[in-house]
């Protein structure tokens, strides 16, 4: 089965990364079917057939990557299914539609009874 598997490590260090994840089977190319061509993913992508289920993939990037960021983040995907690991959960406010970091600035929100004021 295929995965893909974007990792944010937070040092800027890829190249230790990319030779780990090769070593655990992943790889940092594919073939883009509009053109035929192999292509570079982008840093911190890769993909790879060798894992039978999206847990043992995610537990195969983890162990390339802990190691050299211990809070980083990633995100698997494939077989159906999304599995993530470091990445922050979000925070759902009333507010949070309108102001998406909202729940981080610690900044007063307006009530809602003051929308009245503008009402004639």
């Amino acid at each position: 089965m295929r995965f893909t598997v974007r990792i944010e490590i937070h040092d800027n260090e890829y190249v230790p990364l990319h030779e780990r994840m090769k070593a655990a089977s992943f790889s940092r190319t594919v073939v883009d079917t509009s053109t035929g061509k192999r292509v570079h993913l982008p840093n911190g992508e890769y993909v790879t057939d060798a894992y039978s289920s999206a847990q043992k993939a995610l537990f195969a990037a983890m162990q390339a990557t802990l190691p050299i960021d211990f809070n980083a983040e990633i995100v698997l995907s494939g077989g159906g299914k999304i599995l993530t690991h470091g990445c922050a959960e979000v925070e759902e406010t009333v507010w949070s539609f309108i102001f998406p970091k909202a729940a981080q600035a610690k900044m007063p929100m307006p009530l809602r009874e003051s929308y009245s004021l503008f009402q004639y």
